[in-house]
């Protein structure tokens, strides 16, 4: 009897740079080692959701991040609208910095972003943790 085995395959840098459309932005994020994210802190991680076949939802600039945020708050003030979402619930989502090698770990980075100034580092996590997948 032939046993049949699931693999897990991590997202590559290079998947990532598709799911951007292999833009001059995300190759220099990449180059970099730095990236953007709106995330939403659950427990003592964050959720940062992922693009296509599961590639981390790294975005390459903080207007990318800022429209992002926007886009996701709109959203949840229209599911309080329609009664979807309890009007007391907050959208707690927030912009970090981020940095993946294309390895297992995503790490994570405090900053202010009225000002871009330099982030600190606040935790690392596994990609399918942060990504829910």
């Amino acid at each position: 009897m032939t046993q049949l085995t699931q693999t897990n395959t991590l997202p590559t840098l290079h998947d990532l740079a598709l799911a951007h459309g292999d833009s001059a932005q995300i190759r220099k994020a990449i180059a970099m080692n730095m990236f953007y994210v709106v995330a939403t802190p659950v427990g003592n991680s964050v959720c940062i959701g992922s693009m296509d076949d599961n590639v981390p939802a790294l975005l390459p600039t903080l207007d990318e991040a800022q429209a992002d945020l926007k886009d996701l708050q709109d959203y949840h003030l229209e599911s309080i609208a329609d009664g979807d979402v309890d009007q007391d619930e907050e959208c707690d989502a927030e912009i970090f910095k981020a940095s993946w090698d294309g390895g297992e770990l995503v790490h994570f980075y405090a900053f202010d972003s009225e000002s871009n100034d330099d982030a600190s580092f606040l935790f690392s996590d596994t990609v399918s943790s942060v990504t829910g997948t």
